[in-house]
C-alpha cells in the first residue's frame, strides 16, 4: 500500500494519522492525499522559477531523441501533442523569451528508467541541449541562450 505506516510498538502520536473509513481495516496511517497542498506550492514553485520567467516570450515544439536513437522531429503543424498521444511517447516543448529559455520534457507514458535526452533549438537546430529524464513527471531546466 502507499500509506505511511508507524513501526509496530513504536509512537503512535504522528500528527497526521487519520482511521480508516468503513469496510478497511480499523488501523490508523498516514495518508499521502495529506500532502496533496503540497503538489500545488511546488508546482507554483516551479513554475515561478523556470516558465513564469519567459511566460511573455514564443513556445515552440522541440524535436528531441532519446538514449542516441533516431531523432523525434516535431511537426510544422503544431500537432506533436496529438501524435505524442497515438506514438504514446513524449513531447519537447520551449518558451523563448530575450536570452532565456526554458526547456520541459513530458511523457505520461514513460517508464521509471533513467535515459539521456537531447533536445534541439526550435529555431537554429544546430543547438542542442542534452539532459536526463526519469519517470512521467514534467522535466524542467532554464536555460540562458
Amino acid at each position: 500500500m502507499d500509506y505511511w505506516r508507524p513501526n509496530a510498538g513504536g509512537p503512535s502520536t504522528f500528527p497526521y494519522y487519520y482511521q480508516l473509513g468503513v469496510g478497511l481495516p480499523p488501523q490508523d496511517f498516514y495518508s499521502p492525499l495529506a500532502v496533496s497542498s503540497d503538489y500545488t506550492y511546488f508546482g507554483n514553485l516551479l513554475w515561478m522559477q523556470t516558465g513564469g520567467m519567459v511566460a511573455s516570450g514564443t513556445p515552440y515544439y522541440c524535436s528531441y531523441r532519446l538514449d542516441g536513437n533516431a531523432w523525434i522531429d516535431r511537426k510544422p503543424t503544431g500537432c506533436d501533442i496529438v501524435g505524442a498521444y497515438f506514438a504514446k511517447r513524449g513531447i519537447a516543448r520551449c518558451r523563448i523569451s530575450g536570452n532565456k529559455m526554458v526547456l520541459y520534457y513530458f511523457n505520461m507514458y514513460a517508464d521509471n528508467l533513467r535515459h539521456s535526452i537531447e533536445i534541439k533549438h526550435p529555431t537554429n537546430p544546430i543547438k542542442s541541449y542534452t539532459g536526463t529524464v526519469c519517470g512521467s513527471g514534467i522535466h524542467v531546466a532554464l536555460l540562458d541562450i
